[in-house]
């Protein structure tokens, strides 16, 4: 087992081969005016999300990548619909994702 494996938490998504695991960044629950968005907004705006956090990333992602890798916690940006969710909740802010559909390092 690997340090990195200790440190995460049970439950956790460890990714394989060209795998990356992205955080979404939350979904306004409500609008400016203070109307509240159905659940099934939501569900579609968080599927179409494309920008997140990098939490994991699997043994073979990146490797035939050439200047600047992203490493985990780099903010970065995703394909619209890019990856899977965890089928027991379709809420989870957590994107598994291939490498490639990670398309650019947000700078702070």
């Amino acid at each position: 087992m690997s340090a990195v494996t200790k440190l995460r938490p049970k439950g956790s998504i460890d990714p394989v081969e060209y795998k990356c695991v992205v955080e979404l960044d939350p979904i306004e629950e409500k609008t400016s005016g203070g109307i509240f968005l159905p659940q099934d907004n939501r569900d579609r705006s968080q599927m179409a999300s494309t920008e997140g956090t990098l939490i994991a990333i699997g043994g073979n992602a990146f490797e035939d990548w050439k200047g600047r890798k992203p490493l985990e916690g780099d903010r970065v940006m995703i394909n619209k619909y890019a990856g899977i969710t965890r089928e027991a909740d379709p809420t989870d802010r957590i994107r598994v994702v291939n490498d490639k559909d990670i398309v650019a390092i947000v700078n702070p």
